[in-house]
């Protein structure tokens, strides 16, 4: 494992042996793709920096991880595969998202770091 650990904004598709410790803020219900079979869950997750990712699981990694990503929980997620959103569904340039599989490293830490999970605020300034 890639140590010290990184932070979201630091990680990019180029990057190898990266580590980031997350806390899971959201975690969404498996649905099925519109066009497929196939199954997805997208989870959202939060840096000690307050940056936030969606990572998404497909298919047997909903059910082989899924015990990895409990909501509030802090992990150590290592080397998922980082790709951009497709220019459609971004909500800014430049945005990313990890798909984690089997080859993801997940390692729960015992930490409590709900205080910076809830400390996030967005201001919206007004005109």
């Amino acid at each position: 494992m890639a140590a010290p650990h990184k932070f979201i904004l630091q990680i990019s598709a180029s990057k190898t042996n990266w580590s980031v410790k997350v806390i899971v803020v959201r975690k969404q219900f498996p649905k099925t793709a519109r066009n497929s079979n196939s199954r997805y869950q997208n989870l959202t997750l939060m840096d000690l920096e307050r940056k936030e990712i969606t990572a998404t699981m497909y298919d047997a990694n909903i059910t082989a991880l899924n015990n990895q990503f409990e909501l509030g929980k802090t992990n150590i997620v290592s080397n998922a595969t980082v790709k951009d959103f497709k220019s459609e569904f971004r909500s800014f340039p430049e945005q990313k998202m990890w798909n984690v599989t089997g080859r993801t490293n997940v390692e729960e830490l015992n930490e409590d770091n709900l205080n910076v999970m809830f400390s996030k605020f967005e201001l919206t300034a007004f005109k």
